[in-house]
């Protein structure tokens, strides 16, 4: 049996190849239109004599290996360079990127590389770009007693809340808003370590992508998934000023205990709209991870992925797209597909102008990463509050509803509100203010108290991964079986 399809398929491969000797064919081939029906022809013509041929390609690689060095491999040489250049054609007018086209995209980026250590980065303070993205100056700093929990932040006292002033005259050190900087803990005479390493208590880097041929689309396309992601997802902070979603894994709210993939739209969108647009937000999840990777100093990158791999929790999913690897971003007019590119963490939170008081957050990580892909500055001409809207729920009289149609007088000003608008991230027990501007990329310590200034007027949008503990801790308790069900999520609730 094994003798006769060896004797058949040698037949095949001798009838196929007395076939393609035709001299006139090797004439024709240079005429032929590669994605034409004369070499549709030519591969049925083919197949009918040899089965295993079922494309140009296999075609052509059959020629070569049967007939090289000859007139007719000549010809198919050149009808195989322009099927492939026709082919990288047909996909740049489809707006698919092409290999080469990706690699463009990441190495242009930055995105292949890694920072540098703190030994390294410590080791080149004298260099002239000292305060670069890629050489952050080093600032030595002890932890202080901060203001106290709750405590409202803001860069002027614009309103009677506003507790407590982020200024330099109270202690807090506000580097220049271009610099990239990394606070470690001690002094450089006496640095504090932990194992033998410095301990690193926050890390921002400003302007990141500045400048890259990528770095506009990128933002631009990153802001674009976080202003849908607000308004088409339920606002897990409604008390809080601004708009927060979260997506991804979640623990569900606190009476649930579910683990599992949140319910976070709050939109009645159709299947196929929910999955673009979790896609949308799975890729921003993987550039901000990408981001954190090749950016951040590998000394703060290796302890989150140790804290990663003690928790085995699973990558990035939603409901509608399973969790795995690889995610696709339009840039530029094309769509890139990562199709192996790790996603990242299980969680995204996304906001839109939000602040937040003096607080602390349980993560199960050591750092939070805080991405601002967006920022403009207040309109000075622009009202100090937006218009309140009439939500009386109720009018019974002419009189109420007389005193209903006027909206309720805004708080008096104090002192003019920060000419900027405010929204800057501070560690209030580093005492260290640092200016938020499209680009900034910021990993702190959870744990210790920190907040953001009031907003006035600036619009402010950012991607976070939290490595929220409540969520890790669903999950451990899922894989025990007791209590916790590992199912759909229906979003984080209020902490």
């Amino acid at each position: 049996m094994v003798d006769n399809k060896s004797a058949a398929k040698a037949r095949a491969q001798q009838e196929a190849k007395a076939f393609l000797d035709d001299p006139i064919l090797a004439q024709n081939l240079y005429s032929f239109d590669p994605q034409g029906p004369k070499a549709a022809r030519l591969v049925q013509s083919v197949q009918s004599i040899h089965s295993k041929i079922t494309s140009l390609d296999a075609l052509i690689d059959f020629v070569l290996r049967m007939h090289p060095n000859t007139p007719i491999a000549t010809a198919f040489e050149d009808l195989r360079a322009r099927f492939r250049a026709a082919k990288a054609a047909s996909k740049a007018q489809s707006g698919v990127a092409s290999h080469r086209e990706k690699h463009h995209f990441i190495n242009s980026s930055g995105l292949r590389g890694h920072g540098r250590s703190i030994e390294e980065i410590i080791a080149s303070q004298d260099h002239p770009n000292v305060g670069s993205v890629t050489n952050p100056r080093i600032i030595w700093r002890e932890r202080m007693e901060p203001v106290g929990l709750h405590t409202n932040l803001a860069d002027t006292k614009c309103r009677q809340e506003d507790d407590h002033i982020v200024v330099e005259d109270n202690g807090y050190l506000i580097p220049n808003p271009d610099e990239s900087f990394i606070i470690l803990a001690g002094t450089a005479s006496k640095p504090a370590k932990k194992d033998g390493n410095y301990i690193i208590e926050l890390v921002a880097l400003q302007g990141v992508l500045s400048g890259e041929e990528f770095a506009e689309p990128i933002y631009e396309w990153m802001s674009t998934v976080i202003g849908v992601a607000v308004t088409e997802r339920g606002d897990v902070r409604p008390k809080h000023d601004g708009l927060m979603v979260q997506a991804g894994y979640n623990a569900g709210p606190r009476h649930a205990h579910v683990f599992g993939p949140a319910k976070s739209f709050k939109k009645n969108l159709d299947q196929t709209t929910m999955i673009e647009h979790d896609e949308d937000v799975i890729s921003a999840m993987a550039l901000t991870w990408a981001m954190f990777r090749s950016f951040m100093p590998s000394d703060l990158v290796e302890i989150v992925d140790g804290h990663l791999a003690d928790a085995g929790l699973p990558k990035f999913g939603t409901r509608n797209v399973e969790s795995g690897d690889g995610h696709r971003l339009t840039a530029k007019g094309k769509e890139y597909n990562f199709a192996g590119s790790d996603r990242g963490p299980c969680e995204i939170i996304l906001s839109q102008d939000y602040s937040a008081w003096a607080h602390t957050d349980k993560c199960y990580a050591e750092f939070c990463i805080d991405w601002t892909v967006k920022r403009v500055d207040r309109d000075p001409n622009a009202p100090l509050d937006p218009p309140r809207v009439n939500d009386t729920p109720t009018i019974q009289t002419r009189a109420q509803a007389l005193r209903a149609e006027l909206p309720p007088p805004p708080p008096p000003v104090l002192d003019p509100p920060p000419a900027d608008g405010g929204g800057h991230f501070v560690d209030c027990e580093l005492k260290i203010k640092v200016p938020v501007s499209t680009g900034t990329f910021v990993a702190f310590r959870p744990k210790g108290l920190h907040g953001t200034t009031k907003i006035f007027g600036a619009t402010i949008r950012q991607s976070t991964i939290s490595f929220a503990s409540r969520i890790l801790d669903a999950f451990q308790v899922a894989q025990q079986g007791v209590m916790v069900q590992k199912k759909e999520g229906a979003g984080e609730g209020n902490n």
